[in-house]
């Protein structure tokens, strides 16, 4: 088996656990910089992967895990060449947003980059967001 894992912010994993016959699909919400380490947003439930994730689960146990998803955040896509842009709008609803908190994590992180650098920014992300309660 390939250790060999990448990702861009946004996307997420199918979540294969060999004892269990159903598959987890879990947002990653850590930047592609943590690896090895993977965060996920794991809603606890009943649901067989999600059980076993939030209750079972023990450092040391295998899975398997398979990226997926083009809805991410594209680094070189937000940056015009200055060092500056325009801004970034994010709407979510719900459980909507956990691929947008890693698209956040991923802005900030590059924003502060950029800063230690000494461009100039001028760069603005607004998040609307909205969930029941």
């Amino acid at each position: 088996p390939s250790s060999h894992l990448s990702f861009a912010a946004g996307q997420w994993v199918d979540f294969y656990i060999p004892p269990l016959n159903e598959v987890g699909g879990y947002s990653i919400t850590s930047l592609p910089v943590h690896l090895p380490r993977l965060e996920l947003a794991v809603k606890r439930s009943r649901h067989p992967p999600a059980e076993w994730v939030t209750t079972k689960s023990k450092v040391g146990d295998a899975v398997k895990v398979r990226v997926g998803g083009e809805f991410v955040y594209d680094t070189a896509a937000f940056d015009n060449g200055s060092g500056t842009t325009g801004g970034l709008l994010f709407v979510a609803g719900g459980l909507g947003i956990n691929p947008l908190y890693g698209m956040l994590r991923q802005l900030y992180s590059d924003i502060k980059e950029r800063q230690s650098s000494s461009l100039d920014n001028q760069q603005r992300a607004v998040l609307l967001y909205s969930a029941s309660t």
